[in-house]
């Protein structure tokens, strides 16, 4: 069971919440962005990956490792 807590508070200003996320999932889905949506009495996290390619990584791009 993971529990809701608060990461951050800046200033006065309303905290931050977040969830912890087990080292292998996180290590696994870095770089992936999550929607968050209330379902009854439930969160439901939503992910996708964030298909934005750098320069860096157009430029490292190895098109020799692409079947057709």
């Amino acid at each position: 069971m993971i529990k809701m807590r608060v990461i951050a508070r800046h200033n006065n200003d309303e905290p931050v919440y977040g969830v912890t996320i087990p080292q292998d999932v996180a290590i696994f889905f870095k770089e992936t962005h999550f929607h968050v949506e209330k379902s009854g009495n439930s969160i439901l996290l939503q992910s996708g990956t964030n298909v934005q390619l750098t320069k860096q990584d157009v430029d490292n791009f190895d098109l020799n490792s692409i079947r057709v």
